[in-house]
C-alpha cells in the first residue's frame, strides 16, 4: 500500500464504467462550487465526455447557468485562456508544488521511463492526489503507461525508495534523496509527453480548493460543495 501502486489501477477500473472521474486525496477541500471551470478546460475538445447539465433542467435554467459561468469567468485570465486555447491534457492535475521532479525521483525509474534529465531539472513536480481524468484517447494513453509502471515494482518503487525527502536550498537540481512513487511517475509520464511544459497538464486555477492535511482539523459540513451545481 505504501508504494501507492494501487492508485493507477483503481483509476483504470473506475474509468471502465464512467466517462470521467475526479481523483481526490482525503486532504482535498472544495472551497467554491466551481468544478465547471475545470470541466470547461476539457469540454472545449470533448463536449460529450463531461456533462454537468441534467436532462431534467429546463432550457431557461440551462441558459442561466451558461450566462452565470461565462460572466464569472471574465475575471479569471488563466481559466479563460485555458478554455480558449483548448490545449489542456485530458489527464489534468490540479495543484502545484514547491520542488522539481528530478529531485524526488529514484534513478531506477529511468530504466523504464527514460527522459532528458537536464531538462527534467527545470520542471516542477505537480501533486498527484488531485486530478480530473476523462476517458479519451489522450488520457487513456497516459493512464496506460501509468498502469504498466505500477504493475512493475522496480518502475514505480525501485530499490531503496523512501518517500521522506531531505531538501537543501535547491529543490530542483539536487540529487534525489527520496522518491514520490505514483506522483513521480505520473509527472514523469506527463512531462515527457508534453515536452517538459507543465501548463499543458496543470489546470493553473487553484482558488476553488485547498489542501489540508491536519489530522486535528474539524470539517465544517455547512461548506460542503453542492455537487448538483
Amino acid at each position: 500500500m505504501l508504494e501507492y501502486r494501487w492508485k493507477p489501477l483503481a483509476m483504470a477500473l473506475v474509468l471502465k464504467e464512467f466517462k470521467s472521474i475526479w481523483y481526490m486525496d482525503s486532504s482535498i477541500r472544495w472551497l467554491k462550487p466551481e468544478m465547471y471551470k475545470y470541466y470547461d478546460m476539457l469540454r472545449c475538445k470533448h463536449p460529450y465526455v463531461i456533462s454537468i447539465v441534467s436532462k431534467n433542467v429546463s432550457l431557461l435554467q440551462t441558459l442561466l447557468l451558461i450566462y452565470q459561468f461565462t460572466h464569472q469567468a471574465i475575471n479569471f485570465r488563466k481559466y479563460r485562456n485555458a478554455v480558449s486555447n483548448c490545449t489542456k491534457s485530458e489527464y489534468l492535475l490540479m495543484n502545484g508544488n514547491y520542488h522539481g521532479i528530478y529531485s524526488t525521483t529514484n534513478f531506477g525509474t529511468y530504466d523504464f521511463l527514460p527522459t532528458d534529465k537536464e531538462r527534467l531539472k527545470e520542471v516542477t513536480e505537480l501533486q498527484a492526489g488531485f486530478a480530473l481524468i476523462a476517458r479519451t484517447k489522450d488520457a487513456m494513453d497516459t493512464l496506460k503507461w501509468y498502469v504498466l509502471c505500477a504493475l512493475e515494482k522496480e518502475c514505480m518503487a525501485p530499490k531503496n525508495s523512501s518517500i521522506k525527502c531531505k531538501f537543501g536550498k535547491d529543490m530542483y537540481h539536487a540529487e534525489p534523496t527520496c522518491h514520490r512513487f505514483d506522483q513521480s511517475i505520473i509527472n514523469l509520464i506527463l512531462t515527457n509527453k508534453y515536452n517538459f511544459t507543465t501548463s499543458y497538464y496543470f489546470s493553473q486555477y487553484t482558488s476553488a480548493f485547498a489542501v489540508r492535511r491536519s489530522a486535528t482539523e474539524k470539517i465544517d459540513l455547512t461548506n460542503l460543495t453542492n455537487c448538483e451545481r
